[in-house]
């Protein structure tokens, strides 16, 4: 059928409109790669993790070999699960979603219910038996917990609701009839509220009672509450919820105690002191006398579940199994991506990297990316990704590091080269630029005609406390952004020399086809350069730039991401003078790195929420010459895209995200076409 179509076009002049501004455009996400792990549940054989926009599913019966043995996708926006038997219970924004884990390799959600439209609930979900508890109160005067039947989990519904005090954090717990809420108020302290939840259907406050400290999680089973306030744990008999009594307690050496779970006659507790967390784990079968099991594990763990007679803890880099016997030791883990701080997209290559290593993938079906290779490691906040020519180029501390990509077996490192604290870098044929942050800060070229042995030359040493924030290169000409614009002649790589500078507290730069693109520290108008004289560069343009975390350009469209709002921007500049947003990416949380190829990929590095594959926004313009009238699009502009199809021109080959030129660019400009939007 659309082949069909395209014998009716050029047979027919067509001619369609296109607006003076271009209309908004999409960026459609292909895939989500990496993100740091967020919370952890488990039924004692299956975990589920959340990570970025998915669920992962972990076979963990062998606490000493965690493997991934599933994953649920298009779950933005978790904010806590728990596990009852082969079903999760998952918190969505508003929703709470039932996912079935039957069969782990292929979760499903099976149901889903809403109790407060538009409401999120405080804590992660509760569960007793067939019953589920939600908490609720960031829009609400009261405190307000929801009981819901999970009997059908096809079908939850909502039993009851109940308010108490008001508060500004709540955490929940239930078990054996008795629901715990503990309760932080806004006075600046803590409470205890139970719920006697006999009948879930018809749910009675039974007691609240003061803490002894400031009060945050706390673990129910029906006989007892387990509370973690600041350095102590508080054990309540709530065999009668009514009149609820302290029975025991230890100290637990935290300033700020975290999640903490039941497992059996067994406490799990994620707390951090200081800098540092750790996990703790106390033998509660004596209530009133509860006995720590060792030493705290693990660093920085926030997220805990029971798991048989053992734990899960979860940072951001990690899930870890805990066995207490014969003492509390990480016997497992599961390691992540982590964080994404910086790609690069090119062609069929696509690398990042993250707080645990570098990643390096073939993204020739960019919506089923396959990992081809990784480096171990701490790359830090100021690393720094470029490709070109089948090679990666990878900055940090201590220096440059050279991947080759071509091998079939995957990435090898070709040289590595020193240079303190180099936390950006751009490369443009045989010189690259990179930036130090030693001291004093120095901007440093490098001579890669053999990336084998790349060759450094000095350029520029910054003023004291001058930090250079980022820098770009293309052909003879460098950009350096630090307390000005610096202009660099690399020429020579082995002798560069500015020849001139401008602007005031540059912050991100651009360099394509000899037009600068410069924002500027804390946000506001930013700059388009000519640098066709480097000596005498002229601004053309003041685009509107936010506060901008990185930037990149691709043919006539700039990239900029955002720090507020976290946002991915595209911008059309083909016209310096009437800059115009054309397109827009959410990027909730955090937006760092972008890059964009010619192919139509962008890459956006996340941060926690890891990096999203983008298909390139395509606003409606012109793309040749050949037109009746200014601002039409008509059939010579599709007969210009076929004979440039016919050459194999770069201009006929980036309409589908697939780097091939083949039909299926032509089938993708065609569908274009037709919408008036090519």
């Amino acid at each position: 059928m659309r082949l069909k179509r395209f014998t009716v076009l050029v047979g027919v002049a067509l001619a369609v409109e296109c607006a003076a501004q271009p209309p908004p455009c999409s960026l459609e996400e292909l895939a989500r790669l990496g993100g740091a792990f967020a919370s952890v549940s488990s039924n004692g054989q299956i975990a589920i993790v959340s990570v970025a926009n998915r669920l992962l599913v972990m076979d963990v019966s062998d606490p000493t070999d965690l493997v991934q043995v599933g994953r649920l996708e298009g779950l933005e926006g978790v904010r806590g699960h728990r596990m009852a038997g082969s079903i999760a219970l998952v918190l969505v924004d508003d929703e709470l979603r039932v996912i079935d884990l039957s069969d782990p390799t292929s979760p499903i959600q099976i149901g889903a219910v809403t109790p407060f439209a538009g409401e999120r609930a405080w804590d992660r979900p509760a569960v007793d038996g067939s019953t589920v508890y939600l908490v609720y109160g960031y829009a609400r005067p009261a405190t307000t917990i929801v009981s819901i039947d999970i009997a059908d989990p096809a079908r939850p519904v909502v039993l009851d609701s109940i308010d108490g005090p008001d508060s500004t954090r709540a955490y929940l717990s239930a078990g054996g009839g008795v629901v715990g809420c503990s309760l932080v108020s806004s006075g600046g302290g803590s409470q205890v509220w139970f719920i006697d939840a006999s009948d879930p259907a018809d749910l009675k406050s039974a007691s609240i009672v003061g803490t002894s400290q400031y009060a945050e999680d706390l673990a129910c089973n029906g006989s007892i509450a387990c509370v973690f306030n600041f350095m102590v744990l508080d054990i309540y008999d709530t065999s009668n919820p009514y009149q609820p009594s302290i029975i025991g307690g230890a100290v637990h050496w935290s300033w700020y105690p975290g999640e903490i779970e039941l497992a059996g006659d067994i406490l799990f507790g994620s707390v951090e002191y200081e800098a540092y967390g750790a996990l703790l784990a106390f033998d509660v079968s004596n209530p009133s006398q509860p006995m720590s099991l060792g030493n705290p594990v693990g660093w920085g763990p926030w997220s805990v579940a029971p798991s048989g007679r053992g734990a899960l803890m979860l940072d951001e880099h990690a899930l870890k199994a805990v066995s207490v016997d014969p003492t509390l030791a990480v016997v497992g883990t599961y390691q992540s991506v982590g964080r994404v701080f910086a790609a690069d997209v090119e062609g069929d290559h696509l690398v990042f990297t993250s707080d645990t290593g570098a990643y390096f993938y073939d993204v020739s079906d960019p919506r089923l990316p396959v990992r081809t290779g990784s480096v171990g490691g701490f790359w830090g906040l100021g690393s720094k990704v470029r490709i070109q020519d089948e090679l990666a180029y990878l900055s940090a501390d201590p220096g440059l590091r050279v991947y080759d990509l071509s091998p079939p077996t995957g990435p090898a490192l070709i040289s590595t080269t020193p240079v303190p604290f180099l936390f950006q870098i751009d490369v443009d044929g045989s010189v690259g630029i990179g930036a130090s942050w030693s001291n004093p800060s120095s901007v440093v070229v490098f001579d890669l005609s053999d990336p084998t042995r790349p060759v450094v030359s000095q350029a520029l040493t910054l003023p004291p406390y001058v930090r250079p924030q980022d820098v770009a290169i293309e052909g003879e000409i460098a950009l350096v952004a630090a307390d000005t614009l610096y202009v660099l002649d690399v020429s020579d790589p082995n002798s560069p020399r500015v020849v001139s500078s401008l602007l005031s507290r540059p912050d991100q730069v651009v360099l394509e086809n000899g037009i600068g693109y410069v924002s500027v520290r804390l946000g506001g108008t930013g700059a388009i350069i000519d640098l066709s004289d480097p000596a005498n560069p002229i601004v053309i343009g003041n685009p509107p730039l936010p506060r901008v975390m990185d930037l990149a350009v691709s043919g006539d469209l700039l990239y900029a991401s955002l720090v507020t709002p976290t946002e991915l921007w595209v911008f059309d500049v083909s016209d310096p003078n009437a800059v115009s947003l054309v397109g827009t990416f959410d990027a909730p949380y955090q937006a760092r790195d972008v890059a964009a190829d010619d192919f139509g990929k962008v890459a956006l590095a996340r941060s926690h929420n890891g990096l999203s594959l983008l298909e390139a926004c395509r606003p409606c313009y012109p793309d040749c010459t050949q037109t009746t009238g200014l601002g039409v699009l008509d059939i010579f502009d599709f007969l210009c895209f076929q004979n440039s199809f016919v050459s194999g021109e770069p201009y006929a080959c980036g309409c589908d995200p697939d780097p091939a030129c083949d039909i299926f660019d032509f089938l993708c400009f065609q569908d274009a076409f037709v919408a008036g939007c090519p």
